[in-house]
This record gives C-alpha cells, structure tokens and sequence, in this order.
C-alpha cells in the first residue's frame, strides 16, 4: 500500500507542465521547434539506462546521457545503491511517457530491476536547441525499495506545507492569468524563474479569471524538500504544474520549478 501511494505521487510530480502545454497547444502557441520535435522516448531511455548503471556503481553522474548538471547533482547527493544491496545487473524493464506531441515538455516513469528488487524514478524533459534533455530527477526511495516487504507507511507531509503549497499554487496561477498584479511570494530561485519567464505558465494567455484549487500531490519528502503537484481551475480550463517546496528560516517555501521553461 505505501509502495502504491509512493508511486501515485511521483506520477504527480511527472505531470509537470503537462496540462500547461496542452493550454498552450489549444491556444495556438506552439513554437515551431516544438511542432519539430521528436518523441522523448529515445532520449528517457537512454537516461534510464545511464542512470541504472550509475546506480550500480558502473558509471560516475557526470556520465548521466543527455542531463543537466542540476539532475547529475541530484543523482551525487543520493549515491549508487549499497554494494551489499546490489543483485546483479539493473535492467530498464518499464517507460513509462507522459508527453503531448507539439509540446517542449515530457515526464517519464522508469522501472529498472535486478534479480531482486525494483527500482522506479521520474524524470522531467524539455526540448533545447534540437534536442531533448533530461532537466530534473526524482530518484528512487532506495530506503522504500530495499525494505523486505515495503510494509512501511510512506512518510506524511506536514499540514504547514499542505497550507504553503497551497496557498502559493493559487498566487502564482492567478498572477500568470492576470487577475493578481504580483508575483507570489517564494525564495529568490524560484522568483528569478518567473522574473525571466522560465516558469511553467510563462506562455498562458491571461483570462484573468480568479483560479481554484482542484487538487494538490506530493512527491515523497526528502529532509526538508518535497515537490508540490497542484491543479488549478479558471473558468473551465484545468492548469497543472509543480513546485520545490523547502524549508527554510523555520517555514515552507516556495524554492524552485523542476526545470522550467527556457
């Protein structure tokens, strides 16, 4: 069951931008690099194949295919798996995409196994300069996935980052629809990516409409960050991106969007 809800909650966070580009498509703002992009596929596979073999040890972060330095980072500051853990070789066995053809963004799900265990991570994509590259990572629970029967409940997330998330999710899309005049409050990363118009609504067409919380998901925590998954509604038309919540000066705050828009 907790397994269950783990992955439920990383397929949350996969959705990142998603229903923000098909907002996009629909309303004719495609660009012409991304009316020429190729599937992801290719290039999450080739990730996921990098990264299993990091993983085991085989491979250093800086050898993760077509990734950022920001997801090598993520990749270093979790470490391969035990060697006492370790069953033989990692084999990707799943991908699965989350993409809308015409769109600058992709999310994947990946499965990798040894002779014992199963391993899953996300991974967010966007398409620079003719190519796809891999712009953020959720690695997996290694704690979660090599517990014996995964019996433990998934960790809870506290109700003051239920209030911050929530309450930053709905400043940030009414000020991306016009009807809020200033930005939302949040750490300097994450306010430099709406100043630059690198965030995941950058390129919504202001209805200026006061949007509501439709729902809210959460990755799994880690220390004092989690990501924030939340969809919003304004006059019919659903939004969904995600956020880096941290905890910082003694409350949740916004931090950052998972590789934003460039």
């Amino acid at each position: 069951m907790g397994l269950r809800l783990r992955l439920d909650a990383l397929l949350a966070v996969l959705l990142v931008g998603l229903l923000a580009t098909v907002f996009a498509v629909s309303r004719g703002s495609t660009s012409s690099s991304a009316a020429a992009a190729p599937s992801p596929l290719a290039s999450a596979s080739a990730f996921g194949r990098s990264y299993l073999g990091y993983l085991t040890g085989a491979a250093s972060s800086s050898d993760l295919a077509g990734s950022t330095q920001q997801v090598q980072a993520i990749a270093a500051g979790l470490g391969p798996i035990p060697s006492p853990a370790r069953a033989g070789q990692l084999r990707l066995t799943g991908v699965q995409l989350r993409y809308v053809r015409g769109t600058t963004s992709a999310g994947a799900l990946l499965t990798g196994q040894d002779r014992r265990h199963s391993y899953r991570f996300g991974i967010n994509l966007g398409y620079h300069d003719g190519r796809w590259e891999v712009v953020y990572l959720v690695p997996p629970d290694l704690a979660m996935d090599l517990a014996p029967h995964h019996t433990s409940p998934p960790p809870s997330i506290p109700a003051s980052a239920h209030i911050a998330a929530a309450r930053f999710a709905l400043a940030y899309a009414a000020f991306r629809e016009g009807s809020a005049g200033s930005p939302p409050p949040g750490l300097p990363p994450i306010l430099g990516q709406i100043r630059s118009g690198s965030d995941p609504l950058a390129s919504a067409s202001p209805r200026h409409v006061r949007p509501t919380l439709v729902s809210l998901g959460f990755g799994p925590p880690n220390g004092g960050v989690v990501v924030a998954a939340p969809t919003v509604t304004d006059a019919g038309q659903r939004l969904s991106f995600s956020f880096v919540l941290k905890l910082a000066g003694g409350r949740w705050q916004a931090w950052e969007f998972p590789g934003g828009a460039r």
